[in-house]
């Protein structure tokens, strides 16, 4: 059988999420939680790969849904800069603040 590049990305993305929870992690395979699903898969794997090493780096849940987890994803997905480029790369995008749900 004759790879095509579609049969080629889906054996990388593949081995991208057996990588998940390793430092082998390129930033194409999920690892959120539901709740970060709409701007984590929206963004680059550049920035997916940022957090998830920040996640790994501070010892937390790579799924879980705390206020750590709302700090980091925030400070790298709704910087002014991160913000002009995903609207240029993808059109208007408007991505909310995550705050947990007791917090007012």
């Amino acid at each position: 059988m004759e790879m095509t590049k579609d049969n080629e990305f889906i054996e990388f993305f593949k081995q991208d999420m057996r990588n998940v929870g390793t430092m082998g992690y390129k930033g194409y395979g999920y690892f959120w939680s539901h709740k970060y699903k709409h701007d984590l898969r929206d963004t680059t794997p550049n920035i997916r790969r940022q957090i998830h090493k920040k996640f790994l780096k501070e010892g937390l849940v790579l799924h879980g849904e705390t206020s750590r987890h709302d700090e980091i994803i925030n400070r790298k997905v709704r910087t002014l800069e991160h913000m002009r480029r995903m609207d240029v790369r993808f059109g208007c995008t408007k991505p909310s603040i995550y705050k947990q749900e007791n917090e007012k």
